[in-house]
């Protein structure tokens, strides 16, 4: 059986916010990719409930933040329509976040 492992380095100032997050995976050599803000979600099979961890560097600018918040909730939309078939609820999501991206004034593109 085939296997990745990612990996998740957080360098962290004095008072424990995050500077820097480097992360990588071992199917894409020795690199390590900088960035500045992560999301990770993972079902809890035991509580029937989702765990999650969001970090962000003092670097993320705030436009880049409501980006990767839209563009992070487009992803849950293709998600719902190619894993599960749901493709009403994903066209509903996809109406809502169009307006939503008017709201944070971001290109819903």
């Amino acid at each position: 059986m085939a296997e990745s492992t990612i990996k998740l380095n957080v360098e962290l100032d004095k008072n424990k916010v995050p500077e820097k997050i480097y992360w990588e995976a071992s199917d894409m050599g020795e690199n390590k990719t900088q960035t500045n803000s992560f999301l990770l979600a993972v079902w809890e099979n035991e509580s029937k409930s989702t765990l999650k961890i969001d970090l962000w560097t003092k670097e993320m600018l705030a436009d880049d933040m409501k980006k990767f918040i839209h563009q992070t909730m487009v992803s849950i939309s293709d998600t719902l329509r190619s894993s599960i078939g749901e493709e009403k609820a994903s066209k509903e999501l996809e109406k809502f976040l169009v307006q939503f991206a008017k709201t944070l004034k971001i290109s819903s593109q």
